[in-house]
């Protein structure tokens, strides 16, 4: 019977009882840190290069070029339409004007 418990203890500490995991073979917490810092080195690497190619060319006019035809094209406004925006929002002005002045008194509904 001594041995047949013993057996059972063995069988259940071989199985529930497991070594830490970064003493097995496919964790290792060295390797995994030295991999995520320099991947973060190799991206923030590339985004300064990214960042100064933009900014050399940038300070140098070679980047964001505009033609002269557009930019001395006439913008062409459409009068009645402006005229109506600007009569809607003077409309508006007026309406609340008066409603600040003739003010409607809401009873109270606790009351």
């Amino acid at each position: 019977m001594n041995d047949f418990s013993k057996q059972i203890k063995y069988w259940f500490s071989k199985y529930l009882s497991r070594p830490p995991s970064y003493e097995r073979k496919s964790l290792k917490p060295k390797r995994d840190w030295v991999i995520l810092l320099s991947a973060s080195c190799i991206v923030l690497l590339s985004l300064g290069v990214f960042a100064l190619y933009f900014y050399i060319e940038v300070s140098h006019g070679r980047l964001f070029i505009v033609s002269q035809d557009e930019f001395n094209r006439k913008a062409k406004i459409n009068t009645p339409l402006l005229n109506k925006t600007v009569e809607d929002i003077n409309t508006r002005a007026t309406r609340m004007a008066d409603m600040k002045v003739n003010s409607i008194n809401v009873p109270d509904p606790s009351l």
